[in-house]
């Protein structure tokens, strides 16, 4: 029996060409990603109805203040427990100035902070008498590189305020750099437990989602992810993925764009030149290489050696990879490379990997418990399918079906 909890799933396929994802503007999602989110109703609910409510009023930050009758030190006491002391009282005071308290340009919302540092009494994560703990040194680290894994800006948890703090030792730029590593660590957990975008903001104009914003709430995790015995790098990342989607399909499009961010960084992808004639197998053309490096680098041709064929000769092989990426952008899927395959073929590398940049934030926006089966509808081409992961965790589709007239599925018993 289906998962009764779900009433209709939206989503898009992997590999598109003009339609779905190819549609998706992730540059007005990025935009609008620093914007407030208001919304902390839970819904399963999805369609393709535009959102129409607006994001709520922000209240005006105040600044970092130091505890009312107490003189932050110039320096730290030596003794950790003192030290522990003294920044545990600068943390309380600062974070109970208001809903809201700014650091240089980063605003703070203190009500999120105050939920991790409750659950361990306002003890310091980052800072000891010391300095910098060698969790703070860890956390940086995955800050700079765990959010282009998933697709997110790393320049959004790692900026200035954090750099131009790191090698200050007064007491009050430690105090401030202990907040913003928190809060920046918070930001990341919640943005891939819950995304980054506000589905529910009409400015960003997804209009096949209507999902509001939940609420992060799993501070003891992060807790433990941040503020527990591990110190490598490796380790914090590990503990701060788990707050991410750990459904096959999402862990398929993170290694797709991980190849893709691959490729660009290697130099990417030399552009097709207009296409003269329509090609079928046993023609040559001075492109076949390109595409045939494009299509190894979509995961439609399996054989990776194949990126370094220079024939231009259009294979049985190259031919077989051609057929299924016409499948994927619903064209007819005759192997024969015309005007419609080479345009989608020509689509470019930084396309392709916003593409999957908005494909993920659109896992992320989804409940991330799907129910061992589902539904997986893909409005753009009109096709749905059933999964069914009861037996594994990388369990594919066990049915497919197509529909010419409806372009939802709900679930039924």
């Amino acid at each position: 029996m289906l998962n009764r909890r779900l009433s209709s799933i939206v989503m898009t396929t992997l590999i598109a060409g003009t339609s779905g994802p190819a549609k998706a503007d992730f540059a007005s999602w990025r935009q609008s990603w620093d914007q407030p989110q208001p919304s902390d109703r839970v819904s399963h609910r999805v369609s393709h109805r535009a959102p129409s409510e607006p994001p709520g009023p922000r209240a005006t930050p105040l600044p970092f203040a130091r505890p009312p009758n107490f003189q932050l030190p110039a320096e730290l006491p030596t003794d950790t427990s003192l030290a522990t002391a003294t920044l545990s009282r600068a943390l309380t005071a600062g974070l109970a100035t208001g809903p809201r308290l700014q650091i240089g340009s980063v605003t703070i919302e203190t009500t999120k902070l105050n939920g991790l540092y409750q659950t361990r009494n306002y003890t310091p994560i980052f800072v000891t008498g010391q300095g910098l703990s060698a969790a703070a040194t860890a956390v940086r680290e995955v800050l700079q590189a765990l959010p282009a894994q998933h697709g997110l800006i790393a320049t959004d948890y790692w900026g200035n305020e954090l750099n131009s703090r790191w090698t200050s030792a007064d007491p009050q730029s430690l105090c401030e750099l202990e907040l913003l590593l928190a809060h920046s660590a918070l930001q990341l957990a919640s943005d891939l437990d819950n995304g980054r975008t506000n589905p529910h903001d009409p400015t960003q104009n997804i209009a096949d989602i209507e999902l509001p914003k939940r609420t992060f709430k799993d501070y003891s995790g992060l807790n433990a992810a941040i503020g527990g015995p591990a110190t490598d790098p490796q380790q914090v990342a590990i503990a701060l993925n788990a707050f991410a989607p750990q459904s096959f399909a999402y862990t398929r499009l993170t290694a797709e764009l991980a190849l893709l961010q691959s490729v660009k960084s290697s130099g990417g992808w030399a552009p097709l030149a207009a296409i003269k004639k329509p090609l079928a197998v046993g023609m040559q053309d001075p492109d076949i290489p390109l595409i045939r490096q494009r299509l190894v680098d979509l995961g439609l041709l399996a054989d990776a050696s194949q990126r370094n064929n220079v024939s231009a000769v259009y294979d049985s092989g190259l031919a077989q990879a051609v057929m299924a990426f016409q499948k994927a952008n619903q064209q007819n899927s005759d192997g024969i490379i015309g005007r419609g395959t080479f345009t989608a073929l020509g689509i470019s590398l930084d396309h392709r990997i916003d593409q999957l940049r908005a494909v993920l934030e659109r896992w992320r926006i989804l409940p991330h418990d799907l129910g061992k089966e589902y539904i997986f509808v893909d409005l753009a081409h009109q096709t749905f399918k059933l999964y069914d992961e009861s037996s594994t965790a990388t369990s594919t589709a066990t049915t497919t079906a197509t529909t010419t007239a409806t372009t939802t599925a709900t679930t039924t018993a």
